[in-house]
């Protein structure tokens, strides 16, 4: 048992952080329906990518605050360690709840299927084999980060690199001298305008934050990080920059290939760019770099989400044996294994768009509560010596705050039906909580998880 009680190590580098972040971020959400449905629910080109310039400066907002909270409290299992020392346990517990059963395994799943549906243009698949080969996916890359942290770091680092390559690729093509002209990315506004502008461009939202929203990751494994006080900071911000110039990019390149009037219409959005450069190939050669990119994202969720069950455990909120670290493989392999087995089930509840709003919803409302919980512990502790500190303080982060509570309630608004049983189902974390906490085993500091 001394052995499986063995603590995480501080091996990955500023450059394995930064791409584990970039890794999270750059999968499907480009090169799948976002893209597409992004430019279908607002009707003109300049809406659709302001609303990718949007979303970068929301998850760089983002990524600002959460860097203090990274600095000051470089443990494994990051907004949990944030949200329990700043606002309390129930807060923290909640988050690591709606994780398991919402934010990360559905991420997960959503991205497992990405993978499998860029299958198509290789092999026609049925509905019910694409989710075989998602949970295969699943299956394959638990097994890897449960064998040895470095064996699905290298992974990690190789797929990253292979799919930031790719979208570089696909947008120097897309936006070079010969390709199609500008003329293409007419309309550049909505000829006609059905229901609320500001509704719509908040749904529309969504979507770009989920290509996004991988930049958390890099703070779930900050217990592994060298320096953190430096590193996390400058991976977290290094990844979100250089994501949001190449998404920007990247729509103004498929919409000037394709026409917005096509973008509108294609779920395989990067395969469709590259087969109008390339006729002949590029539809089979990209289909398969992106299926490499979004088993890459995969393999960065699955590598870095396990981290919130085990300092969970390690505090006495969860069951101890998601605390257990196998001392040979340095992974905490019991959280590796529950949350591959959440997310494969997961992919049998709903198609990919459901999957990823389910996510969005619920990973909002704990970014507003996290950058909540920075303020609450500058204003208990200033003086405090926290590496980083988030600029434009404290307006960056109540902006930050707002635009979250602004986004829960539009898709509650516009998307009731599909919004309420995520937030029922967070919901029903309170009476869980309620009977775990007269358990005598929850600690009140962090020397478990450091």
């Amino acid at each position: 048992m001394a052995e499986a009680e063995s603590e995480l190590r501080r091996e990955l580098s500023l450059l394995d952080a930064t791409l584990i972040g970039i890794g999270s971020m750059v999968g499907s959400g480009i090169f799948l329906d976002v893209p597409g449905l992004v430019a279908s629910s607002l009707g003109g080109s300049v809406l659709a990518i302001a609303v990718w310039v949007v979303g970068g400066v929301v998850s760089l907002a983002g990524a600002f605050c959460i860097s203090e909270l990274a600095s000051r409290m470089p443990f494994a299992g990051g907004q949990f360690v944030y949200l329990r020392e700043g606002l309390g346990p129930l807060s923290g517990f909640l988050y690591g709840w709606a994780s398991l059963l919402v934010i990360q395994t559905n991420a997960i799943a959503a991205v497992a299927l990405a993978f499998a549906t860029y299958l198509t243009p290789f092999i026609p698949l049925p509905g019910y084999a694409l989710k075989l080969v998602a949970i295969g996916a699943i299956f394959v890359l638990t097994l890897a980060n449960a064998r040895s942290l470095r064996m699905g770091v290298f992974a990690q680092n190789i797929f990253s690199m292979a799919k930031g390559l790719a979208l570089a690729g696909l947008i120097v093509l897309c936006l070079w001298p010969s390709a199609s002209g500008i003329q293409n990315l007419r309309p550049f506004w909505p000829q006609a305008w059905r229901g609320s502008l500001v509704g719509s461009f908040g749904l529309a939202l969504i979507g770009s934050l989920w290509a996004y929203d991988g930049w958390i990751c890099i703070a779930m494994v900050a217990g592994e990080v060298k320096r953190p006080e430096k590193n996390l900071p400058r991976a977290l911000l290094l990844s979100t920059g250089i994501v949001a110039v190449l998404y920007s990019l990247a729509n103004i390149g498929y919409f000037r290939m394709l026409s917005f009037s096509v973008a509108q219409k294609t779920s395989l959005v990067a395969a469709d760019a590259a087969q109008a450069a390339f006729p002949a190939w590029g539809r089979q050669f990209f289909a398969g770099t992106v299926m490499v990119a979004t088993f890459g994202t995969a393999a960065a969720f699955i590598l870095s989400c396990p981290r919130i069950y085990y300092a969970m455990a390690r505090q006495g909120l969860f069951f101890r044996s998601l605390g257990v670290v196998d001392r040979r493989t340095s992974t905490p392999v019991p959280a590796i294994l529950l949350q591959g087995v959440i997310a494969a089930l997961l992919t049998l509840t709903g198609g990919y768009i459901r999957l990823f709003s389910n996510a969005m919803f619920a990973e909002f409302l704990f970014y507003g509560l996290s950058v909540w919980a920075m303020m609450v512990l500058r204003a208990r502790h200033p003086e405090s010596g926290a590496g980083y500190r988030v600029k434009f303080y404290p307006w960056l982060p109540l902006a930050f705050m707002a635009f979250s509570a602004w986004l829960l309630v539009n898709m509650l608004v516009q998307d009731f039906a599909g919004t309420w049983p995520v937030a029922g189902l967070v919901a029903a974390g309170f009476p869980v909580y309620w009977a775990w906490r007269r358990r005598p085993a929850m600690k009140s500091d962090l020397s478990s998880i450091q």
